[in-house]
């Protein structure tokens, strides 16, 4: 556990106290010491480690704050895995992780005219029925590298570990 980032964060008051939840990035890099997982760990075993910790710090966490932990952690080893591979074969095709809906608009990746055909629903659905067409995010998109510049957004996407 490192002193300048602590497994759990102060967030605001309840009425039985002052409410904690998982610094997940914090965990994710100081369970890990900073370093990749070996390959050969299942992460099964590698999410006993992160839970064991932070009960360790915290006994009285709930299962759903480390469920909803375990959704990060596990998309975070997989933008890991799927760039390690990426890097060893040295394939056209990357992984990225997206943000969410709020931060970046998963249909601005399609081609112009897709993304016109996108844009054009959701404007007929807003104007038929004053409802906006809001889809989420993938987790995930696979992208060829050879058929974009990626530089305008890719900072964006990365994982920050």
């Amino acid at each position: 556990m490192s002193d300048t980032e602590p497994f759990f964060q102060y967030t605001n008051a309840q009425k039985d106290g002052v409410k904690r939840r998982i610094n997940k990035l914090a965990t994710f890099c100081g369970v890990l010491g900073g370093m990749l997982p070996d390959r050969a760990t299942p992460y099964s075993e590698i999410f006993r480690l992160f839970d064991s910790t932070v009960k360790l710090e915290y006994p009285d966490v709930t299962r759903e704050a480390l469920s909803n932990a375990h959704g990060d952690w596990y998309e975070w080893l997989l933008a890991i895995s799927a760039w390690n591979v990426h890097k060893l074969h040295q394939t056209k095709f990357v992984a990225i992780t997206l943000p969410n809906i709020a931060q970046f608009d998963w249909a601005t990746l399609y081609t112009q005219d897709l993304f016109q055909m996108i844009e054009h629903l959701r404007n007929e659905v807003k104007r038929s029925s004053d409802v906006q067409l809001i889809s989420s995010n993938p987790d995930f998109v696979v992208i060829d590298l050879a058929t974009i510049d990626p530089s305008p957004f890719i900072s964006d996407l990365l994982i920050p570990i």
